[in-house]
């Protein structure tokens, strides 16, 4: 998860200075219902997330 942290903003960053055509003006212009459901998308990716490391202990077989 710490590559993630490290990556993620470093490519923001990249974007930010050599794509001129992306800005958080332009993505907060859209209409409130697509805003919404891109919020509802977000946080259901991180709730599946969090499953993932909470149920990957029942998944993981003793060999013993």
């Amino acid at each position: 998860m710490g590559d993630g942290a490290i990556v993620n903003p470093g490519y923001l960053l990249y974007l930010a200075r050599y794509a001129p055509g992306i800005s958080m003006k332009a993505d907060l212009s859209v209409g409130k219902s697509l805003l919404i459901a891109n919020a509802l998308f977000s946080i259901l990716a991180g709730v599946m997330q969090y499953l993932q490391f909470f149920f990957y202990s029942q998944g993981y077989a003793n060999p013993s």
